[in-house]
C-alpha cells in the first residue's frame, strides 16, 4: 500500500487541496502586488532623479548668461546617455534637446505646477518633470524627461524572472505540503487497517 494514495473522498486529499489552494492564491496575489510596488518605486526613483536633474539644470541657467538655446543644447549634449529630454520657455522663446518631442510636449509648458507627468505617445512611454523658474525677472519653464518604456521592459523582464521563481517556490511548498499530510496522517490510517 502506498502512502501516496490519493482519495478524493479522504481527509489527506482535502487538506491538500486547501494547503495548495491557499499557497497558490498567496502567491498571486503577492506577485500581482510586487509588479504594482516595482513600478510605483521605478516611477518615484526615476521622478526624484528628474527632479534633481531639473534643479541642477536651472542652477546652470541661472549661473551662464549665455543665449538659452547654447546653453540647452550643451547640457542636453551630456546627458544623451541617459535618455534625457530638455524642453525649455523662456522669455516666450521655446527650445527643445529633441525636436520631435517639442509638439507633443508643449501643452505641458502652460500648465501652472511643478508635477513629474507620464506622457505615452505610441509605443514611447516618457516620464517628464516640469519644474517652473525665474530668471532676471522673467518666468520660465524646463521639462526635463526620459523615455520610462526602457525601464518598463527591465522591470517586466525581472517581474516574470520573480514568477518563474515564485512557481518554483509553490512547487517547493506543495510538495513539503503533501509530504507533511502523508506523514501525520499515517497513524489514522493504520488505525483504520
Amino acid at each position: 500500500m502506498s502512502s501516496f494514495r490519493i482519495d478524493r473522498r479522504s481527509l489527506r486529499f482535502r487538506l491538500l487541496a486547501w494547503l495548495s489552494g491557499i499557497a497558490l492564491l498567496v502567491a498571486v496575489a503577492t506577485w500581482f502586488l510586487h509588479g504594482i510596488l516595482l513600478q510605483d518605486l521605478a516611477r518615484d526613483f526615476l521622478g526624484e532623479r528628474l527632479e534633481r536633474e531639473a534643479d541642477h539644470a536651472i542652477e546652470q541657467l541661472q549661473q551662464d548668461r549665455l543665449a538659452i538655446p547654447m546653453a540647452l543644447d550643451s547640457a542636453s549634449r551630456g546627458y544623451q546617455i541617459f535618455h534625457h529630454l530638455y524642453v525649455l520657455r523662456l522669455s516666450g522663446d521655446t527650445s527643445a534637446s529633441d525636436d520631435s518631442w517639442q509638439a507633443t510636449l508643449a501643452p505641458l509648458l502652460d500648465e501652472a505646477d511643478d508635477a513629474l507627468i507620464e506622457v505615452k505617445e505610441g509605443e514611447r512611454h516618457l516620464l517628464v518633470y516640469r519644474r517652473h523658474f525665474t530668471r532676471d525677472g522673467q518666468p520660465g519653464v524646463l521639462l526635463v524627461g526620459e523615455d520610462f518604456s526602457q525601464v518598463e521592459a527591465g522591470l517586466q523582464r525581472l517581474h516574470w524572472w520573480v514568477a518563474g521563481i515564485a512557481a518554483g517556490l509553490l512547487v517547493l511548498l506543495v510538495t513539503l505540503n503533501l509530504l507533511a499530510v502523508n506523514r501525520g496522517l499515517i497513524p489514522l490510517s493504520r488505525l483504520r487497517d
